[in-house]
This record gives structure tokens, sequence and C-alpha cells, in this order.
């Protein structure tokens, strides 16, 4: 990892883009698929460390067992706290459908609608509201503390969120009276 920050560090330079030197912020390590293997049976993991490997009982629910069929790739041993996660990458192979006919892509910013000769595509201003709410968020986490700040945050999810939905409220009116 300190490699790979380290060469974006330089493209980044070479293009004028930084000048702080970089730096690693985070406890973590990773693990390509040699210095590790995941046995879900047991959800259990070895580790290989320069005394040898290390094993740890991993904490699972009913949501982790479908990883039983897949295969484990590049994974990230992250220390927060007192606490080690592992986060792993998990690839399976799915079996590609055919199209039923109508494909329907919603962004920040449009919503695509495709079927057998036709493509529309739907501007929307959803990313100025969203960007604003956000902007709105982080000065009120950096300036109000205590239950003000979690009453402003909470008002302002309010808002955003009954702008969003009116907008694609108003969307589907205004498609449903075009049908």
């Amino acid at each position: 990892m300190a490699s790979a920050i380290y060469k974006a560090f330089r493209k980044l330079k070479r293009r004028g883009c930084v000048t702080d030197k970089p730096s690693f912020n985070k406890d973590a390590i990773m693990l390509d698929d040699h210095l590790f293997s995941l046995d879900l049976d047991s959800w259990t993991v070895p580790i290989a460390t320069p005394r040898g490997r290390v094993k740890f009982r991993l904490l699972h629910g009913q949501y982790h067992e479908k990883f039983k069929a897949m295969r484990p790739g590049r994974a990230w041993l992250v220390k927060r706290g007192h606490e080690l996660w592992l986060k792993v990458v998990f690839r399976a192979e799915v079996e590609l459908r055919e199209p039923n006919g109508l494909a329907i892509d919603v962004n920040e910013n449009s919503i695509t609608i495709a079927s057998p000769g036709v493509f529309r595509q739907i501007r929307t201003s959803e990313r100025p509201i969203r960007t604003a709410y956000f902007l709105k968020r982080r000065k009120i986490q950096a300036s109000v503390r205590g239950k003000a700040r979690a009453r402003l945050l909470a008002k302002y999810r309010g808002r955003e969120r009954n702008r969003i939905r009116d907008l694609y409220h108003k969307l589907a009116n205004e498609e449903s009276g075009r049908g």
C-alpha cells in the first residue's frame, strides 16, 4: 500500500497537483491471497507473519453465509482502536441474463430509460440539491455542538429528503402524463 501511495504521489507531483509529502494515516496491512487463507467452514483466517502464521476467529452472521460460494481475493487487515477488522474482496461468477426489454439507470443528474428501439434520458437537478445540503451539514458539524447540532442535522436531513422526494414525484407525474 505504501508503494502504491508513493507512486500516486510521484505521478501527481509531476503534474503539479500536490506539494506535500505523502502520508499514511490508517493502520492497515494489505494481504495478497498467498498471505492468508480463509476457512469459511470454521470461520477462521490464518495470516502469515514474520514469526509464522497467526490464526484469527471471524465474527459472522447469517448474511455472511453467501460468501462460502465465492472465491476470496485480496484483503486488508485494518486496526480501529483495539479491534482488528478483515476486509476481503470476493469474486463470484455470475450468469448473464437476456435483457427483458426495459432498462432503467438512475444517476444523480439523469434517469436513462432504454428499451428496444427507444432510448430516453431525463435530466434531473438532484446533484445541486445533494451538494448544497452536504455543504450545510459540513458547516453545521464544524461549528455547532451538542443537542443543537443533532437537531439542525435532523432538520436539514428531512428537508433534503423531502426535496428529493418531491423532485422525483414531479418527474414521475410528468412522464406518466406523456405516456
